[in-house]
C-alpha cells in the first residue's frame, strides 16, 4: 500500500485554520506511534479521514480557497520548492506535479500543446475520491503560486470543475476567469503562460560550495581551478544538477570532457561516478538536516531521488539511522 508524507500538510492546514492538530488527528483515528509528524507516512484513507474531519469541524464555508490562498508563500508548502528551483512556470508546474504525489494521493496531469497549457487534477487512490472542493482548492493554490513567483497577474482562459462550490462567483472574480461546471476538471491557460519567467530567488542549496547557486545557474557560475582534482570539480557540478540531469554524461559535458575521459580520470583518482554521486548526496543530506528546516520530502527532491522512501533507505545505508533520528540528535 502506497503511503504519503502528508504530515507537514496536516500541520500547515491546522495552523491556517486555527485548529488543534493533535485533536484533529485523534478524531480522525490517526496514530503516529513512534514517528514524528514530519516523517510519518499516511495511507490514502487516513489522509481522507483527516481532511474530512477538518471540513466537518471548520466553522465556515470558505475552507476550499482559504487554505489554498494562505498556504502560498510558506516555505514548507508543497509547491514552494518547485517554484524556487525553476526558471519558468511550465518548468515549475512539472516539478510541482512530481512532488504533489509524494504528499497526497493526487496527481497533476499537464497538457502541453501549441495553443494551450492545461492542468488537470486526478486522484490516484479509490480511498481518496476527488471532489469539486478539492479541484478548486488545487486550482486556486496553483494560480496563487503562479502569481506570487512570477510577479504577474496571471489568469486562465477558463476553469472547469465537476460541481458547484460555495463562493464560486467570488473565486471566479479573484482568479480572473470564468469557472464552468463540467464532466471533468481542468485549468486552461494560453500556451505562452508556460514560458513566463519566475522571479529570482535567494540561493538555497548547501552552505559550502553552493551558497551562490540560485535557480538554474549557468554552467560557468562555478569557477573550477585547473589544478582542482576532477572528482572535486565533478562534485560541484553534481550539486547543481541533482534536481535536473545529474547523469555522468551531463556532468562530463559540463566539465568539457567526454564521458570516457571523465570516467578514466575519476578511476585514476580512485573513485567512480557512482561513488561520487553517493558521497555528494550523503554530504548534502547532512547539511540540509542540520542547517535548514526543509522537510524530508523537500530534501528528497533536492537530492534527486525519485521518491522519499529512496532517500530514507539511502540515508540508513550511509549513516545507520533514519533522517529523523539524525536531525533530532544534531
Amino acid at each position: 500500500m502506497k503511503r504519503y508524507l502528508a504530515g507537514k500538510d496536516f500541520e500547515l492546514t491546522c495552523n491556517v485554520l486555527g485548529m488543534d492538530l493533535a485533536a484533529v488527528l485523534t478524531r480522525s483515528r490517526i496514530q503516529l506511534g513512534q514517528s514524528a509528524l514530519a516523517d510519518a507516512q499516511f495511507s490514502a484513507s487516513e489522509i481522507a479521514r483527516f481532511f474530512s474531519t477538518v471540513v466537518a469541524e471548520y466553522d465556515g464555508d470558505d475552507i476550499h480557497f482559504r487554505v489554498a490562498k494562505e498556504l502560498v508563500g510558506n516555505i514548507h508548502g508543497t509547491g514552494e520548492l518547485a517554484f524556487l528551483v525553476s526558471s519558468t512556470l511550465g518548468e515549475a508546474t512539472r516539478r510541482l506535479a512530481k512532488m504533489k504525489s509524494w504528499i497526497k494521493p493526487v496527481i497533476y496531469e499537464i497538457g502541453d500543446s501549441k495553443g494551450s497549457f492545461e492542468i488537470r487534477v486526478k486522484s490516484i487512490a479509490a480511498e481518496f475520491p476527488m471532489s469539486a472542493l478539492l479541484e478548486i482548492s488545487c486550482f486556486v493554490y496553483t494560480m496563487e503560486l503562479f502569481r506570487l513567483h512570477s510577479g504577474q497577474s496571471i489568469s486562465a482562459r477558463h476553469i472547469q470543475i465537476t460541481d458547484s462550490v460555495p463562493h464560486l462567483d467570488q473565486i471566479s472574480k479573484d482568479l480572473g476567469c470564468t469557472i464552468k461546471i463540467s464532466d471533468s476538471n481542468a485549468m486552461i491557460f494560453d500556451a505562452s503562460v508556460r514560458d513566463i519567467p519566475l522571479k529570482p530567488t535567494h540561493a538555497f542549496l548547501s552552505n559550502d560550495l553552493d551558497k551562490e547557486i540560485s535557480k538554474r545557474q549557468s554552467q560557468n557560475a562555478l569557477q573550477i581551478n585547473a589544478h582542482t582534482p576532477i572528482s572535486a570539480s565533478a562534485k560541484q557540478k553534481i550539486k547543481v544538477r541533482l534536481i535536473d540531469d545529474f547523469s555522468s554524461d551531463s556532468v562530463a559535458k559540463s566539465l568539457s570532457l567526454s564521458k570516457r575521459t571523465f570516467e578514466r580520470r575519476l578511476l585514476q583518482e580512485g573513485t567512480s561516478y557512482r561513488q561520487l554521486l553517493e558521497q555528494t548526496r550523503a554530504e548534502m543530506a547532512l547539511d540540509y538536516l542540520t542547517s535548514t528546516e526543509y522537510t524530508f520530502t523537500e530534501i528528497s527532491y533536492l537530492l534527486g531521488f525519485q521518491e522519499p522512501n529512496s532517500f530514507f533507505r539511502a540515508f540508513k545505508r550511509w549513516y545507520g539511522q533514519a533522517p529523523s533520528a539524525y536531525r533530532q540528535s544534531a
